[in-house]
């Protein structure tokens, strides 16, 4: 009879709103915290009216990608990565990446907190969260937090959400104003449920 909450960020919020659908005939949902995921619909949206590369753009910079890959010791997880992209995602990973990175596209290795790895983290949750659609109406009640970063994307709605000032995708989990944000909400339903005479 307790109540739960759930909390997610970028496509894990994704799993969380998914976690909720599937928990909340058993169990009381009180909410579901969600951090930069806003900004997937937009993305959805702005992919699928890009257009195609033509063969003219797109050799050079898919002979620019297996350059990369050649010198790459993650070379196994991006191929991976990028054969699971639609055609049309696949096209802005050559526009938005691999035109934009030039030659200065990382190689530091698979390590945690490398550039290459960091990227390739965003480029596959990116991925994820556009192939993933959700539900028109959300499982339980919904807290949105956003980075400043994310909230700055072009198209990006920020009513209704908190936005964590200063904080960038990657950085806001570490963030002290999040924390504090996320202790409140829960704190909030100790007070009602302790007001109900529920022990949580």
């Amino acid at each position: 009879g307790r109540p739960i909450a759930l909390f997610g960020w970028s496509v894990g919020a994704l799993v969380g709103l998914e976690a909720a659908r599937l928990l909340r005939e058993r169990f009381d949902v009180a909410w579901v915290g969600v951090v930069d995921i806003a900004a997937f619909p937009q993305m959805r949206a702005a992919l699928a009216g890009a257009p195609a590369l033509d063969a003219m753009e797109r050799e050079p910079l898919d002979a620019s990608l297996q350059q990369w890959l050649a010198r790459s010791a993650m070379r196994g997880l991006w191929q991976q990565t990028l054969g699971r992209m639609a055609r049309a995602q696949h096209d802005m990973f050559l526009r938005e990446v691999v035109r934009a990175y030039g030659a200065a596209l990382p190689a530091d290795g698979p390590a945690a907190g490398s550039q290459e790895h960091t990227l390739w983290s965003r480029v596959n949750c990116l991925r994820l969260g556009i192939a993933h659609v959700a539900a028109d109406e959300a499982p339980a009640p919904v807290r949105w937090w956003m980075s400043q970063e994310m909230s700055a994307s072009p198209g990006v709605r920020t009513e209704g959400v908190e936005v964590i000032a200063g904080s960038d995708h990657i950085g806001v989990l570490a963030d002290r104003a999040l924390h504090a944000a996320v202790l409140r909400e829960l704190e909030a339903v100790e007070t009602r449920e302790t007001r109900a005479g529920v022990r949580v």
